[in-house]
Formats: structure tokens, sequence, C-alpha cells
């Protein structure tokens, strides 16, 4: 069966929110995934390539208006906020844009696509 998925490509997607850190942004789950496929699946089927499209990799980010649901927020977090992290001023896109990513898998022309 395994002998039909010959290119796996998994993806981290982009996400929104008022603030990204390092550890968020890791591809650790897809890592462990990759690192399994690739001690079992190659044991089971020669040449199965399995590829990470990692859409936070390069710290893109767009500001977002805040979405509906979390207008209540902005009443705990002063529009004067004076700390060294400014958390919760503003709203953000991190990552890739969607047409980014389809151009990407439509080359890539995997058999088996997973998503974070």
């Amino acid at each position: 069966m395994t002998d039909n998925y010959k290119k796996i490509l998994l993806i981290q997607p982009p996400f929104s929110d008022y603030y990204q850190t390092n550890i968020r942004k890791y591809p650790l789950g897809l890592l462990y995934i990759a690192s399994y496929l690739r001690e079992n699946i190659n044991k089971l089927s020669d040449g199965t390539q399995i590829e990470i499209y990692d859409s936070l990799k390069n710290n893109k980010r767009k500001t977002y208006q805040i979405p509906s649901e979390l207008k209540y927020t902005k009443d705990f977090f002063p529009d004067n906020d004076v700390s060294p992290f400014h958390l919760f001023t503003n709203y953000y896109y991190f990552g890739e844009s969607f047409d980014d990513i389809l151009k990407y898998i439509k080359s890539y022309n995997p058999d088996i696509i997973g998503i974070s």
C-alpha cells in the first residue's frame, strides 16, 4: 500500500494571534512525524520523499484587524501599554499566504498532505 505514496508533504500552516514566540513557530510535531515516517516507511517503500513546508520560517507578519470575537480583550489591555512587550496592542497574521502555500503544493505535487 505505501508503494503508491512516493511524495509526502507536511505543512506548518500560518496562524493569527497577538504575538508569536520561537517555540510556537517551531514545527516540532511535524519533525517527529517526518522522523517516524523516514524510519518506518522507507523500510517498506524505497524512494519515498518526505518534505516539511514551514510557512512560518521566514518570519512574515502582517497586521490584521482584531476579530470581532476577540474585541472584548481590548478592555483588559490599555492602548497606552508602556510594557516592553506590547503583546496585545496589535493582532497579526504570521506566515506565508495561502496562495504561496498552494503554489508550493502544486509544484511539489505530493501524494499525501499532512497539516499540523
